[in-house]
């Protein structure tokens, strides 16, 4: 049975501090992501041995156990060495299957079998009721990461005018962390992803909509996006804010237009009308004898309020 050489992988030596593996693995990570690397499969298989390498040596106990078992492989100058089990009986001095039976020294007291390495290390029992014959392959799914970055709520018209606040449930897929995204450990299927090196959330988020937003707006929202890779920060979720048309008013930045229809005798002679706005409130508005349809009259102060800044409303006679 072959097993990979983390060592030579993340390229430190043996006595490496957990900084130095920590800082090994940040550096290849950065260079050999699969969003870096689009569509390079050598670079995507080299991520995921990066990313196998760091699951082990980054953790104190594994790392412990990972090296017993190097002492009893062959170490070669690649990026492999090789594990006899024949060796393992003679060493274990047992008539049986020594996965089990064979046990390890660890500091600072008691010890550890070859099976619980295998547990531990890689992740599945399978491996220790049998192991491949040279050449063997296992064969990964190739996982294409495309995290949810994008959501859209709708409001009405007068929330997008007043403000309002959205309850936003997400479904998400991010990165396996016990896999660091890679679907597998140790050459054996991740058994918390099931293979797929992403695992799926649901959560729901309160959204604040600011007053006076304008349809097609997008909001950032910093840190709630699915996460990339292992290790890495989650990305920002931008969220498009769709506002419903409204039945008697049109909004065009701070301002507010509207029509009203006035008989043309009335016209003629003058009138007044009452014309609602925004606010709710209804503003007198005074029409001059001799007004033509189509005339336009500004209602100063009564559009939408933006940064401090309040626009204007525009009445349309027709």
């Amino acid at each position: 049975m072959e097993v990979k050489d983390f060592y030579n992988i993340l390229g430190v030596s043996e006595n490496a501090s957990q900084e130095e593996i920590k800082r090994a693995y940040r550096e290849l990570a950065k260079k050999y992501h699969p969003d870096a690397n689009p569509g390079n499969k050598e670079a995507e298989e080299k991520f995921k041995d990066i990313s196998e390498a760091y699951e082990v040596l980054s953790n104190p106990e594994k790392r412990q156990k990972y090296d017993q078992l190097r002492k009893y492989g062959k170490a070669g100058s690649g990026t492999w060495f090789s594990f006899d089990p024949e060796e393992f009986r003679r060493h274990a001095g047992t008539s049986g299957w020594p996965f089990e039976e064979f046990r390890f020294s660890s500091e600072p007291g008691g010890s550890f079998s070859f099976a619980e390495i295998l547990r531990e290390i890689f992740g599945f029992d399978d491996i220790i009721r049998g192991y491949r014959s040279p050449g063997t392959r296992v064969r990964h799914r190739t996982v294409r990461r495309e995290p949810q970055s994008a959501a859209e709520i709708e409001i009405s018209f007068e929330e997008a005018i007043k403000g309002t606040e959205r309850l936003l449930e997400l479904h998400t897929t991010d990165p396996c962390s016990r896999c660091h995204g890679t679907g597998h450990l140790g050459g054996m299927m991740c058994p918390a992803c099931h293979g797929t090196g992403r695992i799926q959330h649901r959560r729901k988020i309160r959204v604040k909509i600011p007053a006076g937003i304008e349809d097609g707006h997008k909001l950032k929202l910093r840190g709630m996006g699915a996460g990339t890779g292992f290790g890495m920060q989650p990305g920002d979720l931008y969220v498009t804010v769709r506002v419903k048309p409204h039945k008697f008013f049109e909004r065009k930045g701070k301002d507010i237009y509207c029509q009203i229809p006035v008989d043309s005798e009335k016209l003629k002679k003058g009138v007044k009308i009452r014309v609602a706005t925004i606010s709710g409130k209804r503003v007198e508005l005074k029409i001059p004898p001799g007004t033509k349809k189509g005339t336009v009259f500004r209602i100063p102060g009564m559009g939408v309020s933006v940064n401090g800044e309040v626009g204007d409303q525009y009445v349309k006679i027709v």
